[in-house]
């Protein structure tokens, strides 16, 4: 029962650490239009807060 208990721990920790070494490895902008489209999303939600605060 306790190696059980140690297998399953180990495949967890495993599944975690594949996890995280993709979203290391991943580009966050795959294009220069995603870099765009994400500049002009924070500028217009920048534009709404600053009206909001008048």
């Amino acid at each position: 029962m306790g190696s059980e208990g140690q297998n399953l721990g180990e495949e967890f920790s495993n599944q975690i650490n594949d996890a995280l070494s993709r979203l290391a490895t991943k580009q966050m902008f795959q294009s220069d239009w995603d870099i765009a489209a994400f500049a002009i999303f924070f500028i217009f939600i920048g534009k709404c807060g600053s009206k909001q605060r008048a």
